[in-house]
């Protein structure tokens, strides 16, 4: 007769495979240290995803890239058959692209997009989103947000009803996702601008 029960080798879920991909362990904690521990989790989850992605280039901060002013022609760019070139005797503005894709260019940094949940808004996978985190504590209903669920960042459009928390894709395929206790979440930023090549 085979017997049932007890530890059988092999078996379970392989170490490092976890939500975490490193073996864990539990401990003791001191109550009052209880309802913080999730945000200071978020907090390390976050300050690992930026190592990761600053070093394989994913990540980039607006200010460690500066760009010279291009120059603006104040004149309508029709997309028709009334197009046309700018006269000889037109004098360009310059404008800083770090202030106009960000109000607060110093705390502001670039994602690359990847997946197809916010397509209905015209974010393409490979964009770059500048991502203004100065306004993280102040997102509001509606506003497109980067946020940190789990493991994972997503961007997705906030919804706040009724005291729970939804996040939404632009894409009919996709259903929205609802923040529930024990999920790590945290919003990153506020997406100011998003930025798409054409070649």
């Amino acid at each position: 007769m085979t017997g049932r029960g007890g530890r059988r080798p092999g078996a379970g879920r392989p170490k490092g495979t976890g939500k975490y991909g490193e073996p864990t362990k539990a401990v003791r904690l001191p109550i009052s240290f209880v309802d913080r521990l999730p945000e200071l989790l978020a907090q390390w989850q976050l300050d690992q995803l930026e190592t990761e992605a600053i070093a394989d280039g994913r990540l980039q901060r607006i200010e460690d890239h500066p760009t010279p002013p291009l120059r603006l022609y104040e004149m309508p760019a029709a997309a028709g058959l009334h197009a046309f070139a700018p006269q000889e005797d037109t004098e360009p503005d310059a404008i800083d692209l770090n202030t106009y894709l960000s109000r607060h260019p110093s705390e502001s940094f670039l994602v690359r997009v990847t997946g197809d949940s916010m397509i209905g808004i015209g974010i393409y996978p490979d964009d770059l989103l500048v991502i203004d985190a100065s306004e993280a504590d102040n997102a509001q209903t509606g506003q497109i947000v980067l946020a940190l669920v789990d493991d994972k960042v997503t961007v997705k459009r906030l919804q706040v009803l009724d005291g729970r928390i939804f996040l939404h894709s632009e894409n009919p395929i996709y259903a929205p996702l609802q923040i529930t206790e024990g999920m790590v979440f945290k919003i990153l930023g506020i997406v100011a601008s998003a930025i798409h090549q054409f070649r």
